[in-house]
């Protein structure tokens, strides 16, 4: 069983495994949604504390160890986050996100298809982490933000040995994108109440194969 923690599944089945040995460090970088907190483009470097150059923000490729960056998404006010898939052209790469926002957020697109492939990175002495959700908040992963869109974002798991999320407090995390990763290992590590969710029930959003 996992501790004090459930897994809400539609439509999907969860394997759940041992934790495993530890991947390198990665560099990190926290969302405030610049100065007034409202900023919503994932690739507006003025949406990251420090300001750093569009083109050094969380899996971009100017970014340090861009494959395996930290994304930590904090901040007091609400909203989606943008990742314009456009700017993507095919795969965003992370380490990780790592969520501790006061108000509830969703990430995904509405500018263009692409594969957001989380590979995994130790945070808070856990190993191989892909999502955490550390608030009394939600994060939700969305396969798009316009209805009915063929404009679609789709999780792919990164990590050979586990792929873990873990919730440490009343936040729940949902995922309504597609995940990916035939063979790849998805364990939740929940150490609180929060709730993690997989889908709306409606099929479309279920084209998951790994």
């Amino acid at each position: 069983m996992f501790p004090k923690s459930a897994i809400r599944i539609c439509g999907l089945s969860l394997l759940a495994a041992g934790l495993f040995a530890s991947r390198a460090n990665a560099a990190s970088q926290t969302w405030d949604g610049g100065s007034n907190g409202t900023g919503n483009n994932w690739f507006f470097g003025p949406n990251w504390v420090g300001d750093p150059a569009d083109t050094d923000v969380p899996g971009s490729s100017g970014a340090p160890s861009a494959n395996a960056d930290i994304a930590k998404i904090s901040g007091t006010r609400g909203g989606s986050i943008n990742i314009p898939g456009t700017f993507v052209q095919g795969t965003l790469s992370l380490g990780a996100i790592d969520f501790n926002s006061l108000p509830d957020r969703s990430i995904g697109t509405n500018d263009g298809a692409f594969v957001m492939q989380l590979n995994g990175a130790t945070i808070g002495g856990v190993a191989n982490t892909i999502l955490r959700n550390t608030s009394n908040s939600a994060l939700g992963l969305a396969r798009q933000f316009v209805p009915f869109s063929t404009v679609t974002m789709t999780i792919a798991l990164g990590n050979a040995t586990n792929n873990i999320i873990t919730t440490t407090s009343t936040g729940d995390i949902l995922i309504s994108a597609p995940i990916t990763g035939i063979g790849r290992t998805l364990t939740l590590n929940g150490t609180s109440s929060g709730v993690l969710t997989f889908g709306t029930g409606a099929s479309s959003d279920l084209a998951n194969t790994y």
